[in-house]
């Protein structure tokens, strides 16, 4: 994971997304996404 991924970093379990504002929900679509990317380039 790259030091981009602060709000999936934060997410221990499904209760955690309860908590999140809008704009952190934006953000752990991105840090998904790039986590994805990451993974799918190496193999």
């Amino acid at each position: 994971m790259t030091e981009h991924n602060q709000v999936l970093q934060r997410i221990d379990s499904p209760a955690d997304l309860k908590g999140l504002t809008a704009a952190e929900r934006t953000q752990l679509a991105a840090d998904i996404r790039e986590t994805i990317l990451d993974v799918m380039s190496v193999n």
